[in-house]
């Protein structure tokens, strides 16, 4: 799986590192932080959505599991076995690894 930065963090840390190596008396150097961030603005840009967690929990001493951020009953695999899957079918959260423990109070999350 890809790491993504924000393009201005890139310009940011380039930044910072011309200043730290003194790049801002020194043409050459200067010129060498330039061309970094001229090929930093040429990359494409990536088409990426920020990740929403959430967990399976359940509510109101109910025996169906629910997204904790939308409320969405899991899907069922058969006639008595929810699937819960990596992500809410309605909203799109991903689910924590801890989504299995059901048995816990759910801990409400900020969002």
């Amino acid at each position: 799986m890809s790491n993504y930065i924000s393009r201005e963090a890139a310009f940011g840390a380039l930044q910072q590192a011309a200043k730290k190596h003194g790049a801002m008396g020194n043409h050459e150097a200067a010129g060498i932080y330039a061309s970094a961030a001229s090929v930093v603005a040429e990359l494409p840009a990536a088409d990426v959505a920020p990740v929403v967690p959430s967990k399976w929990v359940l509510l109101d001493d109910e025996e169906r599991p629910r997204c904790a951020k939308c409320e969405h009953i899991a899907l069922l695999e058969t006639d008595e076995l929810y699937s819960l899957s990596n992500y809410c079918p309605n909203c799109g959260a991903c689910m924590k690894e801890e989504r299995h423990d059901l048995h816990q109070d759910p801990v409400a999350e900020d969002g």
